[in-house]
């Protein structure tokens, strides 16, 4: 994960209490543990459901001490808190891939290397 050189780069604090959300496929105990590791509480998906499917309901109890750490995180975010922190995901990033995709038609990118995308 490349959270430590991007906050580096920009030299920017990152405030008490934040989170991050991120797609199932950044998932891995190293982004978990990087992440906790500055502050930053994770909810990361761990898989894949249906548009039309509806969510697990919401676990109850402990979790039990011999979960993994995908089993954990898979667990936190079916919590009702979890869902609400992760569907903010969907208002801040996805309509910037949508508008990118469909308005800006960038479905295809002819041009290669830095400074070519920079023009």
């Amino acid at each position: 994960m490349q959270l430590t050189e991007n906050v580096q780069a920009i030299a920017a604090q990152l405030p008490d209490g934040a989170a991050l959300t991120a797609d199932g496929g950044y998932f891995t105990e190293e982004n978990v543990a990087t992440c906790e590791q500055h502050g930053l509480d994770p909810y990361i998906a761990t898989g894949r459901f249906k548009h039309d499917e509806p969510p697990p309901p919401a676990p109850r109890g402990p979790i039990p001490k011999h979960a993994t750490p995908r089993q954990r995180m898979a667990r936190k975010t079916c919590t009702k808190k979890g869902r609400k922190i992760y569907s903010w995901r969907k208002t801040i990033v996805e309509p910037v891939f949508g508008q990118i995709g469909t308005v800006q038609n960038g479905r295809r990118v002819l041009i290669r290397g830095k400074p070519a995308a920079r023009g």
